[in-house]
């Protein structure tokens, strides 16, 4: 929702919790993004993805079934 039709609906022109972040003026925004970043090592998941494969129909409560994927070296590759 825009920030007018939030402040029609609800009586607010001012939705920030602080008026500054870290006690700075020049800090005075009215927006935050958040950005969430992943990492995977492709050859695990690769590892994981052909047991997973070679193992289809396999009940968790077997023994059998659990996946046996080292997970050293990793060297992640950043999406």
């Amino acid at each position: 929702m825009e920030n007018v039709a939030v402040e029609g609906a609800h009586g607010e022109s001012d939705f920030r919790l602080a008026h500054y972040a870290y006690d700075n003026c020049k800090t005075n925004y009215d927006r935050e993004y958040l950005f969430q970043w992943a990492e995977m090592d492709s050859n695990i998941h690769r590892q994981a993805l052909a047991q997973v494969t070679a193992k289809a129909g396999c009940l968790v409560t077997n023994p059998a079934c659990k996946l046996e994927v080292p997970t050293e070296p990793y060297h992640p590759e950043y999406f």
